[in-house]
């Protein structure tokens, strides 16, 4: 019972970043602008790069999420979809970063 509830508990920490990744997502698509960056440094792409980035972080948000359900159900079908899904998010993420000047 304390596995199923320790996993549980790490796949609701998961989907909550998820989520929180998301809305700041779509909230930067909104103002058509996409920021990113660590302590310290920042960088920010906007007009058609940030289109670009912010598709690209949704994909990578879906393709995690895939993951997780093909780790539930144990579909290789969905882990290549995931890996796929990753894979197209990545370079979305650096053609916007690319067209944006960043």
């Amino acid at each position: 019972m304390s596995k199923f509830l320790i996993y549980g508990l790490g796949l609701l920490i998961v989907f909550l970043l998820v989520a929180f990744l998301l809305f700041l997502t779509f909230e930067n698509a909104a103002v058509d602008h996409a920021s990113f960056g660590m302590r310290g440094t920042h960088s920010s792409v906007q007009g058609a790069g940030a289109i670009w980035v912010n598709v690209g972080i949704v994909g990578l948000c879906i393709a995690t999420l895939t993951y997780i359900i093909s780790l539930l159900w144990q579909g290789n079908a969905l882990l290549s979809t995931s890996k796929f899904l990753g894979i197209i998010g990545a370079m979305l993420i650096a053609v916007g970063v690319l067209v944006g000047g960043a």
